[in-house]
């Protein structure tokens, strides 16, 4: 009703007219970013009668300070959450510079524009009169009296949202908010950006080279943008990819031990921009002196293991530094290979072992060949990979029971060994028989000539006597 009476006083409808006028005409002077012309309020519980359309309209009013309190109204913290909250005349300019436009909810929040982001919950203002509400509560500001309420109660019921500048401190918290309506601030509980550096990690690719990794943690309207790797050998790298936890790789061109440090960007409400570090995100990485790879066949030898035909060959090779040995491919000399031997280790000083028999009609000189396949050259050939053998005929020597082999056999007959019972003269029994005249023959000397040839006659005598039995 005050507002009515207000505004039907000659000067006061004046007034009204060019506002609804300027409203119709989506009024906006402002530097700020305004889409439509703002309500106003122009009753005796607007702190600034008529409100604000502009931040710079708002500077005016409060230089000109026709309440003559204004001033001394806002720099009040109202039990502010943030150090120094408030507004004074040395925070003026950062008010228009720096104001954000955003909305203040019936539910008490205080929120951006397109009311995603929360900057503020269970929201109060302040005004100029009680309304007989018991809901207000009188505070006491020098020596003025206001009412606060929460936003619910200082709302018209119908009022859902009503829009508001915004300054933010530099840790992206509300410090100050005013409705532009009516000039009431607006105070609550401050959404705290939260955002922390985890860690900063360095995975190996190789000798120089290493892959990095910044975790990071963000929350309540903090957005880590970017970090900036400092390599610590003078190079710098500013890297965005947050969705990759700003995974980027550096290789170095010298060895030595680096310490790597990361600088983290974090934009917060108000658009400000913050840089941070972090003992977490700190680590050391070592290069290496680069080292050339060795790698060679150093002997490969030979030894007979069966008869004159089976060999052993061992070759024994070096790979280190970076090198390995994959596979050995062997030529025996006589149009046999084994090839694609794998080593039993890949590294170090290395004995690869194979056996091969050659053919028994094989002869004569036969050199045996190894090719190395090593992981940084393929097809390493050497004199030291090489090692001849001789193939001879085969001896008795070799196969002693061959028969060709066997000594020759004297024969009593033909066709008869000697000592085969075959070889045995077959008599009459009786012809073995002694009587008077052999143990007398005997007993001169059998042995001699006479005595043989008296003992066969007596013999003869004797058989021809049983056969014509005489």
């Amino acid at each position: 009703m005050n507002f009515i009476k207000k505004l039907f006083k000659p000067k006061m409808f004046a007034l009204g007219l060019t506002m609804a006028v300027a409203g119709l005409l989506g009024y906006n002077t402002l530097t700020q970013s305004v889409v439509h012309a703002l309500p106003q309020d122009c009753d005796d519980n607007s702190i600034i009668w008529c409100g604000f359309q502009n931040l710079n309209e708002f500077k005016s009013k409060y230089n000109t300070n026709a309440t003559k309190d204004l001033k001394n109204l806002y720099a009040h913290n109202f039990n502010s959450s943030v150090a120094n909250g408030g507004l004074s005349q040395a925070d003026l300019d950062r008010y228009v510079s720096q104001g954000v436009q955003g909305w203040a909810w019936r539910d008490g929040r205080v929120t951006s524009m397109d009311g995603n982001t929360v900057y503020m919950t269970n929201a109060w203002s302040l005004g100029r009169q009680d309304r007989q509400d018991p809901r207000r509560v009188a505070i006491k500001v020098g020596t003025e009296t206001y009412y606060k309420s929460i936003l619910e109660v200082g709302f018209a019921p119908t009022t859902q949202k009503i829009p508001v500048f915004i300054l933010f401190n530099d840790d992206g918290e509300v410090e100050f908010a005013a409705m532009n309506s009516c000039g009431n601030p607006v105070w609550g509980k401050n959404v705290k950006p939260e955002y922390k550096c985890k860690s900063l990690s360095a995975d190996k690719i190789n000798r120089n080279t290493f892959k990095f990794k910044t975790d990071t943690y963000e929350k309540n309207n903090a957005n880590i943008t970017k970090v900036e790797y400092d390599f610590g050998d003078g190079n710098k790298k500013e890297v965005t990819n947050k969705s990759e936890m700003f995974a980027y790789q550096h290789s170095y061109t010298k060895a030595g031990k680096y310490t790597v440090k990361v600088t983290v960007t974090v934009t917060l409400p108000g658009n400000k921009t913050k840089t941070f570090t972090s003992e977490y995100c700190v680590t050391e990485v070592t290069v290496e002196e680069e080292k050339v790879p060795v790698y060679a066949c150093d002997t490969l030898s030979a030894k007979l293991i069966s008869g004159k035909r089976k060999y052993l060959f061992e070759l024994q090779a070096t790979a280190k530094d970076g090198a390995k040995l994959n596979k050995v491919d062997f030529d025996f000399g006589d149009g046999q290979a084994a090839n694609n031997i794998k080593p039993a280790v890949e590294t170090g000083k290395i004995l690869v072992k194979v056996e091969h028999e050659y053919d028994a009609k094989l002869t004569g000189k036969k050199v045996i060949k190894a090719k190395l396949d090593f992981s940084v050259a393929n097809g390493v050939q050497s004199k030291q990979c090489q090692v001849e053998i001789e193939l001879r005929e085969y001896t008795c020597e070799d196969t002693p029971n061959a028969p060709e082999c066997q000594p020759p056999v004297e024969e009593c007959k033909p066709g008869i060994p000697k000592g085969d019972d075959a070889c045995k003269e077959i008599l009459p029994k009786e012809i073995v028989k002694t009587g008077p005249a052999e143990i007398a023959m005997s007993a001169l000397g059998l042995g001699s000539v006479a005595g043989a040839g008296m003992y066969y006659r007596a013999s003869r005598k004797n058989l021809l006597d049983k056969i014509f039995k005489r």
